[in-house]
Parts: structure tokens; sequence; C-alpha cells
């Protein structure tokens, strides 16, 4: 039983070897900390690559309607003579929806707070009360995403 407890003199080599080891381990340890801190260092640029993305879609898409609109306005002072009021009228509902579509696929994008979509759908609402609108509506809405449709049709009954 005695030589069960029986301790040979450490050695010189024993102990650089355990040294060694210790190092070894230490090593593998910082290691796996650098690469920790290297997933989370890639997790972060990944989002903000994401966001920077969504804002320039955001951006590339308000400057087309900017310049839609534009052109919209344009075309009624062109083609549309000043007597015809009914027409202009008609023009101007019709960019007023084009507008709702477009603020719409927008948020879709890049959500708006909660307040804005309080705002956003109070106005539809008030638009589409109108009998002139509501009659627009129902000539273009089939120009428009099925999810638009939906939202006016579900969270916005007319």
């Amino acid at each position: 039983m005695s030589d069960w407890f029986a301790l040979d003199p450490i050695t010189t080599s024993n102990l650089i070897s355990i040294v060694q080891l210790i190092v070894v381990f230490g090593g593998f340890w910082i290691s796996i900390k650098n690469l920790k801190s290297v997933k989370v260092n890639l997790s972060n640029a990944k989002e903000s690559l994401n966001n920077n993305l969504q804002n320039n879609q955001v951006q590339l898409t308000n400057q087309v309607l900017a310049q839609g609109r534009e052109l919209q306005f344009k075309f009624a002072e062109v083609f549309i003579p000043d007597g015809e009021n009914e027409e202009k009228q008609e023009h101007f509902i019709r960019m007023l929806i084009s507008y709702y579509a477009s603020s719409f696929e927008l948020q879709q994008i890049l959500p708006l707070p909660e307040n804005y979509n309080k705002l956003f759908k109070a106005d539809i609402r008030a638009s589409m009360k109108n009998e002139t609108v509501s009659k627009i509506w129902g000539q273009v809405k089939l120009n428009y995403s099925k999810e638009f449709n939906s939202f006016i049709n579900n969270e916005l009954p007319v």
C-alpha cells in the first residue's frame, strides 16, 4: 500500500514539461477568447451593414418617389388644361393614392414608430371616406401590391 503514495523526485525535465503544458493550455484559452471576440465583432459588422443597406434602400426609394411625384405634377401642368378641374382633381387623387402606397411600401423596408403608423392610418382613413377618393381607389387598386390592398381592406375598411 505504501507504494501507491510513493512519489519519485520531480526532475527538471518534468518541471519543464509541466510549464510547457500550462503555457499551451493558456494559449488555447487566449485563442478561444479571441475567437469569441472576433465572432461578436463580425456579428456587429453584419448588423451595421444590414442597417446601412436598409438606409440606402430607403433613400433611393424616397428619391425615386420624389422624382415620380415631380413628373406627375409636371404632367398635370402640361397635359391637363386649366379649365379641367375635375380631371386635375382625379389626377391629384391618383397621386395621393400612389403616395399612400409608396409610404406603405417604404414602411415594409424600414419600420417607422407606432405614432407615425397611427397618423398614417388616420390620414388614409380620412381620405378614403371621401366619395371621390373611394371611387378612384376602386378603379386603381389592382395596380398596387397585394399587401397594400390587404392593408386597405383589412386594417382600414372603407
